[in-house]
């Protein structure tokens, strides 16, 4: 992957923004906090937008009064391949979901979205000096697990980490009762398909199921999961099983994560923002966090415990290394 040129300036202007923000959050006397997500600035991910929302726990956990304020109606350009008003519908109610009932969720048109302006209220990232121009709308997702870096020793406890108590929409006996590990398969045959590991997946499982008697939970959209069944149930038959039969939605799907005993990850995509940002046991192998030079100075995620780990690295090799190691772990949880 070649650096861009920039990257260094970037990733200092990152730096003293979110120390600017976090001296104003911790010394101020206002209560209210906003942050403006504008969809125009934004990208069409789910893992930027939960990492928002994750940020948004912990400011709630400070004990600030925090708004999330949605701008709908203009998309950035990489929206073009999207139902664009479809899947904001859908991150507007991930953020319904997963944030907690005192925080309140405002959505705008563009064309009718005002900057509020309260001596009382913050506006996260807003109108910050050096770097931005006067009233422009920060793009908060590139910077909100930065600013959770820099919180996170100020907070008294973890409950901003999601836990299996989070969502509790799924009633099917096994998502709720049974000691089970994900493996998240990534499937896109049309963008980024190196990070699709294929069948790459027969020989993860295959270590896993020599060694214990894990039920491993497959996590894919519905073309990953009908893609995937079609390759595994040629090798294996039992214990394996598939998110889309108990859900039909991305919040679902994370349900799933949050209820499971351990979270597997090799390369793949975004759904590791939701292990990374929970107390769910994991072993995740990724090279590119957005967040590597943080993870570089601190070897691991600050509010991570002793049963996460997570590795800069997209070798293979160094990724089956690690389940090796873990194997212990993963069949003493699913015992």
């Amino acid at each position: 992957m070649k650096l861009d040129p920039d990257y260094p300036l970037k990733l200092l202007k990152r730096e003293v923004h979110c120390d600017i923000e976090k001296f104003k959050i911790l010394i101020s006397r206002k209560k209210n906090i906003n942050i403006i997500f504008d969809f125009k600035i934004s990208p069409p991910t789910y893992g930027d937008c939960i990492d928002t929302l994750f940020l948004i726990r912990m400011l709630s956990s400070l004990g600030k009064k925090v708004s999330i304020e949605f701008v709908k109606g203009e998309y950035r350009k990489d929206w073009e391949y999207l139902n664009k008003d479809k899947f904001a519908k859908e991150l507007i109610n991930i953020a319904n979901s997963l944030l907690p009932k005192e925080c309140i969720i405002n959505v705008f048109d563009n064309n009718k979205f005002r900057i509020k302006k309260d001596k009382d209220l913050h506006n996260l990232f807003f109108n910050q000096l050096p770097f931005f121009k006067r009233n422009q709308i920060p793009e908060i997702y590139i910077k909100a697990l930065d600013l959770a870096f820099k919180l996170n020793k100020n907070t008294a406890n973890n409950d901003f980490l999601f836990t299996r108590k989070t969502l509790d929409n799924i009633k099917y006996e096994f998502i709720n009762k049974e000691k089970y590990i994900c493996l998240p398969l990534r499937y896109n045959p049309f963008t980024s398909q190196s990070r699709n590991i294929g069948v790459k997946a027969l020989e993860i499982i295959d270590l896993i199921r020599n060694s214990t008697n894990a039920k491993i939970m497959i996590v894919s959209n519905l073309e990953g999961c009908n893609f995937y069944r079609k390759m595994i149930s040629k090798a294996f038959n039992s214990n394996i099983y598939y998110c889309k039969d108990f859900s039909k939605s991305f919040i679902g799907d994370v349900e799933i994560i949050l209820k499971s005993v351990f979270y597997l990850q090799y390369y793949g995509g975004g759904m590791l923002t939701i292990a990374r940002n929970s107390d769910i046991p994991y072993l995740i192998c990724n090279r590119y966090a957005n967040h590597e030079y943080l993870l570089k100075k601190q070897k691991k995620f600050p509010w991570s415990n002793n049963l996460q780990k997570y590795i800069l690295s997209d070798e293979y090799d160094v990724f089956m290394k690690a389940l090796k190691s873990n194997i212990s772990l993963i069949k003493k949880l699913t015992d």
